[in-house]
């Protein structure tokens, strides 16, 4: 699962850096999230994308104070972050509030995406 996770959070944001040349991707994680996880996936990315920069911000110890960080940021209509990973509970809020969609559409079909996670 946190393969898949790592994975889709890879491709989503090879997504992100082709539509946006020489840009800094700002990514917000939990500190329990592991950010040290994410972060060779990020070098690599930023490797094979030289013009994509990502910069990991972290904050809040717990589920709830990081989704009252988030909640305060994106209510306020700031665009600080292009990135955040959530806890799965949030997601619907989320979603329904209009700070998250499918990134379906930014990925690869299905299959393609099943072969690269085997």
């Amino acid at each position: 699962m946190r393969t898949r996770l790592t994975l889709t959070a890879t491709l989503a944001l090879a997504a992100l850096g082709s539509a946006h040349a020489a840009t800094t991707l700002t990514v917000f994680m939990g500190s329990q999230q592991r950010p040290e996880i994410f972060q060779p996936i990020f070098d690599r990315f930023e490797k094979q994308n030289p013009n994509v920069r990502i910069k990991i911000e972290t904050g809040g110890a717990t589920s709830e104070a990081q989704n009252q960080y988030l909640t305060t940021v994106l209510a306020a209509k700031d665009n600080t972050l292009d990135l955040f990973l959530i806890d799965v509970v949030r997601t619907a809020t989320f979603a329904a509030a209009g700070w998250a969609e499918p990134l379906d559409a930014y990925l690869p079909s299905k299959d393609t995406y099943l072969l690269i996670t085997a």
